[in-house]
């Protein structure tokens, strides 16, 4: 009789070994996936580390010209004129002002209720002309045609009106 209970525990304890086995295949399984997470969470981590720095210098390489194209402007252009205006061709008013540094020129139009409802373009003349072709900068919904000598404001035709800034600049 003792034989048998000897069995029987025998047969209890191999069959709890076999599930602690397995138990400790799983965990294994599971340890292996946690370190592949872990370690692709790594390669992220200083993937984004790396972004960042790249990112940080560039701001202060941005920052540094900032600085440098403020310190010229302030140091050495200087306002050509007072505010001049030039009426809408049917309402509104135009004022600019502009500023030269040597060759470099900028000028900066405010569009205030701006209003053409015919059908001519407005063209303003400018003052003081560019060497080559300006750049041009707006948050107005209007088309322009800048030329080294003029801004030519191209007919909306109709009776909205606009408000915002145009830039021009160069040389």
């Amino acid at each position: 009789m003792a034989s048998s209970v000897n069995a029987v525990n025998i047969s209890i304890l191999q069959k709890q070994v076999a599930l602690l086995n397995t138990a400790m295949a799983s965990l294994s399984s599971s340890v292996a996936s946690l370190t592949n997470i872990a370690s692709q969470n790594s390669s992220s981590v200083l993937a984004l580390s790396s972004e960042y720095n790249q990112l940080e210098l560039q701001q202060t390489t941005d920052m540094q010209a900032i600085s440098s194209m403020q310190s010229i402007v302030n140091n050495s252009c200087v306002l050509q004129s007072n505010p001049v205006n030039v009426n809408g061709e049917t309402g509104g008013v135009i004022q600019y002002i502009y500023t030269n540094s040597g060759l470099y020129k900028k000028y900066v139009f405010i569009f205030q209720d701006y209003i053409n409802n015919t059908s001519n373009n407005q063209t303003i003349s400018l003052p003081l002309a560019f060497n080559n072709s300006p750049l041009m900068n707006t948050n107005l919904d209007l088309s322009f045609i800048p030329t080294v000598n003029s801004l030519q404001i191209q007919t909306p035709g109709s009776s909205l009106s606009y408000t915002g800034i145009l830039t021009l600049e160069g040389v």
